[in-house]
């Protein structure tokens, strides 16, 4: 039988690469049936299965079975790289075609995910023929390192997108307000009652204030609750607003 120490070679090695790859997929990747992913998944069968026969033969075969072993976690690991450097390139083509995002930002964001591909690509590149299991662990720790920074890059330029949406749409409410403004004035002037006019669109800025303090804060599921809360109240209000001034050019026929 295989000594206890062959057995247990790469123990811990499948749970590590297991985890690396839930943190690499996204759920729309998990569902792209691709060449690549075809290849990924062959290479984790081949580990496993060639994980348990080691399990089940004399000494006579066990070198061998260890040297696939080995074969089979190389060509696993270097597949989980094809694997992240696909999905970082999908990311650098979905950062170009962002309109929220100014093009000085996305050449720096570009740059950031190309080097993390460029040490993906080497770390593929240096990956040894017949793999130790510290060897293994120590690519795959540095393949975390890689995805780990992805993400956090991912999570900055997330919040500056849905900042920059939220302050257009501001922007957007702010321009409708100076014009009911305006029109509430004129029906003022005309002697009609506006006081409840003034009053919803006092707390339309409000809620409009709220959702800039929100987006500041990065509570960005807070500010479009206020923004949502703030469109209701202005359609009520147009609507309202409207209704008076058909009354007046009834009144003049």
């Amino acid at each position: 039988m295989i000594k206890n120490g062959g057995k247990m070679r790469f123990k811990y090695l499948f749970l590590l690469i297991a985890l690396l790859v839930t943190l690499i997929v996204t759920p729309a990747l998990a569902q792209e049936e691709s060449e690549k992913e075809i290849k990924y998944e062959k290479a984790k069968d081949q580990w496993v299965n060639l994980k348990k026969n080691t399990r089940a033969v004399g000494k006579n075969a066990a070198d061998k079975l260890k040297a696939d072993r080995a074969l089979a976690a190389r060509n696993f690991i270097k597949e989980t790289i094809d694997r992240s450097v696909e999905y970082l390139n999908k990311v650098i083509q979905r950062v170009k075609n962002m309109p929220a995002i100014s093009d000085e930002r996305k050449e720096e964001l570009i740059n950031q995910y190309n080097k993390q591909v460029s040490d993906l690509e080497k770390l593929k590149e240096n990956l040894p023929k017949n793999i130790t299991k510290d060897q293994a662990k120590k690519t795959v720790t540095e393949i975390k390192k890689i995805i780990a920074s992805h993400k956090e890059i991912t999570r900055s330029f997330r919040d500056e997108i849905l900042a920059s949406n939220i302050d257009k749409a501001i922007e957007k409410f702010n321009q409708v307000v100076v014009k009911i403004e305006k029109k509430i004035i004129e029906l003022k002037e005309a002697g009609k009652e506006t006081a409840d006019f003034e009053k919803n669109l006092s707390e339309i800025k409000a809620s409009i204030s709220q959702a800039k303090i929100q987006a500041n804060e990065k509570e960005f599921s807070k500010a479009k609750e206020f923004l949502q809360d703030a469109k209701e109240k202005l359609v009520q209000l147009v609507k309202g607003m409207t209704e008076a001034t058909k009354g007046d050019k009834n009144e003049n026929e």
